[in-house]
């Protein structure tokens, strides 16, 4: 044994002290130094000559043969060795479905593998495959269990459908027991017991409304039982197929996501997966409606069907030219407040409008309000020119039952509307040509056509009156064909 010799009379207080001794004070004796050690015998190898009773496979040696990419002994080599090392001893079979996961479970590995190959063949393997009594059964009561599910699915989406087209379940309110009820009616057609959060899930109405409701925040009730969900229709077929896709979208993401909360495995892919499901079932259900309802309408004709296809886009592209043209003109509605009081001044009688101030206002009101409507209607008509100005005067005669109604005036009025309703036509039009100027220059040339139509008519009533007043006072029968004649142009 080596000796350590502790030099100088102070090492051994040092030592006592509990004070640390340095290399300076710490020496070999001479013998130690010189001694040579002796080694141990070598130990004999307990597996020198084993032979394995089965030779080493890919299958039960996964490292069998492995050769690295880089030399033995280097370290490239050494990091894909530990890179490797989790899966030493572990199975590499992988169930690939529900069927082959529980006869894992219920049956042990081999009638999985059966059930694995089963599958990948599409139920029709070349080897016949023979399935003992417990495989069967377990195949017997998967194909029961699949269709349970199919039937639950089905019912579930058809109590959805239903329940929508009963008056009142449009509502937000509507919605949301609609699609909690469609979900536990498929829920106990399914075997899987019941999945409350799921079903609470389906609550959650669609990401968009067709109808806004009274109420609000304040009132969330009155809200849920007025508002209406839904896409509201659009001008073209882009862009409802784009909104309806993007509200089924996020509808289903948020159902997704509220249906696996508390469980953060799988989350962020049932996400996506309903939000993609939805985003893409909501346009084609609402698209497939829509054609059902235009082939309903149209027949066996095709281009009926195509028009009654394009009928909803075209009447919503029409409406908001209109209102965007009312926008332009503002309150007016292109009449100028100025001559509609002049006019209401120059009709005014205290009989009618009576003598306090607020029935005085209430009288230009009224009749602003009337001439808004006269050039509105008129136009819409084809009517314009003094063709208007004449229905005017004969309207405001007979209502007011005065006769000495100033045309120039009305003239005037009806002049000064229609430039600036025709100004406020050009810069909508500019601005919509960019959305659809096929069909912008359809309703421009329908406008004019219907103008020229209506001022035909228009001569033709005329000159009805006019042969109504040079009639006998007896010839009642012929007044009365000029009277329906009358009746059936306006």
């Amino acid at each position: 044994m080596d000796e350590y010799v502790l030099q100088g009379d102070g090492q051994q207080g040092q030592m006592d002290a509990g004070q640390p001794l340095t290399a300076a004070d710490v020496t070999f004796s001479e013998p130690a130094q010189n001694q040579q050690q002796q080694q141990p015998p070598a130990q004999e190898d307990i597996y020198a000559g084993f032979t394995p009773d089965e030779p080493i496979t890919s299958e039960s040696d996964p490292f069998a043969g492995f050769t690295p990419d880089a030399p033995m002994g280097s370290m490239e080599a050494v990091n894909q060795a530990a890179e490797q090392t989790p899966f030493v001893g572990r199975d590499t079979f992988r169930p690939k479905s529900l069927l082959v996961e529980q006869a894992d479970l219920r049956l042990g590995r081999e009638s999985a593998k059966k059930f694995q190959a089963f599958e990948a063949s599409g139920g029709s393997p070349e080897v016949s495959i023979e399935f003992s009594p417990q495989e069967q059964k377990l195949l017997n009561e998967y194909r029961f269990n699949q269709a349970r599910r199919g039937i639950g699915m089905a019912a579930g989406l058809a109590a959805g459908i239903g329940l929508s087209q009963v008056p009142g379940m449009q509502t937000v309110g509507g919605e949301m027991i609609a699609g909690v009820g469609s979900e536990l009616l498929r829920q106990t057609i399914a075997p899987e017991p019941y999945d409350v959060q799921e079903a609470a899930s389906q609550g959650i109405p669609l990401f968009s409304l067709s109808k806004r409701g009274a109420g609000g925040f304040r009132s969330p009730l009155q809200f849920l039982t007025t508002a209406e969900t839904g896409v509201a229709q659009q001008s073209s077929r882009l862009k409802q197929i784009l909104k309806e896709g993007a509200a089924g979208g996020m509808t289903g993401a948020a159902q997704g996501f509220a249906s696996t909360l508390g469980d953060e495995s799988g989350k962020t892919e049932e996400i996506i997966k309903q939000g993609a499901l939805s985003g893409f079932f909501l346009p084609t259900f609402s698209g497939g409606l829509r054609g059902l309802g235009a082939l309903s309408r149209s027949g066996p004709s095709l281009t009926k069907l195509a028009g009654e296809l394009q009928r909803p886009y075209t009447q919503q592209f029409l409406t908001e030219r209109a209102d965007a043209i009312r926008k332009e003109l503002g309150t007016g509605g292109g009449i100028d407040p100025a001559m509609a009081a002049q006019l209401a001044d120059t009709l005014y009688s205290p009989q009618l409008s009576g003598t306090r101030p607020e029935d005085i206002r209430a009288w230009g009101e009224n009749i602003q309000t009337f001439l808004q409507d006269s050039i509105r209607k008129g136009s819409a008509a084809g009517l314009s020119g003094d063709d208007l100005t004449n229905q005017i005067v004969s309207e405001l005669k007979r209502v007011t039952e005065r006769k000495d109604i100033d045309p120039n005036l009305i003239s005037g009025i009806v002049y000064n509307a229609e430039r600036m309703i025709g100004e406020a036509k050009g810069k909508v039009d500019f601005l919509f040509a960019d959305k659809n100027s096929e069909l912008l220059g359809a309703a421009r040339r329908a406008e004019g056509e219907l103008q020229l139509e209506s001022k035909s008519i228009f001569d033709d009533i005329r000159n009805l009156e006019t042969q109504k007043k040079d009639l006998k006072a007896s010839d009642d029968i012929t007044r009365t064909q000029i009277d329906n004649e009358i009746a059936d142009k306006q």
